[in-house]
């Protein structure tokens, strides 16, 4: 069984407008990929891209950032929709945040306090409404895949290392995280970064990967352009 989640408009300035849609693959037997949840992943599994240059350290789809205005209220949403989520997450950059967790990928539901300057994209995309702001990559060594892209000819931003406190049965952890921007000119569908998870452990936890709806991962992205021709090499 298959039910789609809905897409969601990302227009970047100075780019072509366009539309990233995730879509959610629901399953009643099993992952689609062939694995059960947990307990946890020991390291990130790592599907490097194929394209016209090397990736080695740049993998395939980390997770989906839904901006939001009101998290309660978001969270109550996708909770009637069948999705376990994780409870609020306290960034130390001052976001706060609930995900929904699948097999290796997860959708992150992220709102700003009103006076918070340390996202600023996302408050940017928050004026004109809500949902699907960015895309996060995998990949297991940021720096590494930062000169990568460099010698691509791109320009992605320098690392930024943050935290959030993480409370499970019988203790506590901070989640820690690396990441850096692609370019935000160079990605013609809004926001495209690159994610490092230092401990995935954290993140990847079995009593928040199982769903009442059957859902087991992000099965793809799909992105719509007016011009397909000159859309398709700049990704």
């Amino acid at each position: 069984m298959q039910r789609h989640l809905p897409a969601a408009e990302v227009n970047q300035p100075g780019t072509e407008p366009a539309v990233c849609g995730v879509e959610g693959r629901l399953s009643e037997h099993g992952s689609p990929r062939n694995r059960a949840p947990g307990p946890y992943f020991a390291q990130i599994i790592m599907t490097h891209l194929q394209g016209n240059f090397d990736a080695n350290n740049i993998g395939g789809i980390d997770h989906a950032v839904f901006a939001v205005r009101d998290l309660d209220a978001a969270r109550e949403t996708f909770g009637r929709m069948g999705f376990t989520l994780t409870p609020r997450g306290h960034h130390t950059v001052g976001s706060q945040n609930h995900c929904v967790v699948f097999g290796d990928d997860y959708l992150e539901l992220l709102w700003l306090p009103p006076d918070l300057e340390t996202r600023p994209f996302i408050a940017d995309f928050l004026e004109g409404g809500e949902g699907l702001a960015a895309l996060a990559l995998k990949t297991g060594n940021a720096e590494a895949a930062r000169a990568e892209l460099h010698a691509a000819g791109l320009e992605p931003s320098a690392p930024m290392n943050f935290a959030r406190p993480v409370h499970f049965t019988g203790g506590a952890r901070d989640a820690r995280f690396r990441t850096l921007d692609i370019g935000a000119g160079q990605v013609p569908c809004g926001r495209l970064f690159l994610c490092e998870h230092q401990t995935p452990e954290l993140v990847w936890r079995p009593e928040w990967q199982r769903h009442e709806n059957g859902a087991t991962a992000i099965a793809a992205v799909a992105v719509l352009a007016k011009d397909v021709a000159a859309t398709a090499p700049r990704l």
